[in-house]
């Protein structure tokens, strides 16, 4: 498959969405990234925890955060985070992580598009946008597959590297490319 053809929707219904568990966070710290992905790991649990980091925290886990399971495995993660939009219709800002072993391997564009149908029926009347390092082009050919649009640039402090640039897409489900 070209990686700019549109997925699918069959590529995408292999996956469930379950409660984070505490077991599953502290697996997802564990997960190692080749570079130069490995940017994006997290930090080990306990210094997650002791840190009170995103999905250690409890509330924020069980608020903000689902595992995303195939086959029984934990094979990624969603977060939602609601957004306070100036006009127009409310946003949901999707974060997505895949498993370290199924990155690279032609399963991200179905891994977003699941996460995005489930994120727009989940908060519905929202728009779902993400988004994404400028230079992880990876990901945003599997997130235009999955039926994202860029629609803006800009650079944002990055935790630990200074600033960078990202691009912001929304999922336009009709608009695949």
């Amino acid at each position: 498959m070209h990686p700019t053809e549109p997925i699918e929707p069959t590529d995408a219904s292999e996956y469930m969405l379950t409660p984070m568990t505490e077991r599953d966070a502290a697996e997802i710290c564990e997960w190692r990234y080749p570079a130069p992905y490995d940017i994006y790991q997290w930090p080990a649990w306990g210094v997650a925890v002791r840190e009170g980091r995103d999905f250690a925290d409890p509330a924020l886990r069980e608020r903000h955060y689902r595992a995303v399971r195939r086959d029984g495995r934990l094979c990624g993660f969603a977060q939602w985070l609601p957004l306070v939009a100036e006009d127009g219709p409310p946003v949901v800002r999707l974060g997505l992580g895949l498993h370290p072993d199924d990155c690279g391997s032609g399963r991200g564009a179905g891994f977003a598009a699941f996460l995005a149908r489930e994120t727009a029926a989940l908060h519905s009347g929202c728009v779902v946008d993400l988004e994404v390092e400028k230079d992880n082009v990876r990901a945003i050919r599997a997130y235009e597959r999955a039926g994202f649009r860029a629609v803006d640039e800009y650079e944002l402090p990055i935790p630990g590297r200074g600033a960078g640039f990202v691009v912001n897409m929304i999922y336009l489900p009709l608009a695949r490319s």
